[in-house]
Formats: C-alpha cells, structure tokens, sequence
C-alpha cells in the first residue's frame, strides 16, 4: 500500500490477523519485535510503516492492547478452571446420588 492512501477496513483487518497469528506463535516475552517484523515482512513494507499500520489496527478495535490480551487470557483460563470444577462437582454429586439409591 503506497504512502497517502488510506488504510481500508479490509487491509487493517489482514493486518490484524497475520498480527494476531505472530503473536499467538511466541510467548509474550519474544513477541513485540517479532510481530512488528512479521507484518513488515508479510506486507513488504519498512517496519515503521508496519508500526503504523498496527496501531491503525489497534485504534479501530482490531487489535488488543497488551493489557486487553492479558485479561482475556486470564479470562479463558479461569473459565477453564470454572469448567474444570463444575464437571468434578457433577460426577461427586452423581457419585454420592447412586449411593444414596444403593442404602
């Protein structure tokens, strides 16, 4: 995409998800250069350019912030845990149901 244009929905949008799959593919400590050097890379653009474009990205909702990422993160993996206990508490109380039909 040359200088001047304006940035389409369509093209923030793919920027977002080869964003998205570069991060997604390092763990979060690696990931802020490489996905910057991915997007430029994938696009063919300088990397300052790349920058632009993701924070384009970033203002239009495409892309979480760090901070976003982190509690939807937490968000999963409490409601993993939540699905976990539920599930443990169904068979015990499954469990203790036939026993109580056996006495």
């Amino acid at each position: 995409m040359s200088q001047g244009k304006r940035l389409t929905d369509e093209h923030l949008r793919e920027v977002a998800r080869v964003y998205n799959e570069a991060l997604e593919s390092r763990s979060a400590t690696q990931a802020y250069g490489h996905v910057q050097s991915t997007v430029a890379k994938h696009f063919d653009l300088p990397k300052s350019t790349a920058q632009k474009q993701i924070m384009a990205c970033r203002d239009r909702g495409y892309i979480l912030t760090a901070e976003e990422l982190r509690l939807r993160q937490r968000v999963e993996k409490l409601q993993r845990e939540y699905d976990k206990a539920k599930e443990t508490i169904e068979r015990l109380s499954l469990v203790l149901t036939t026993d109580k039909v056996k006495l």
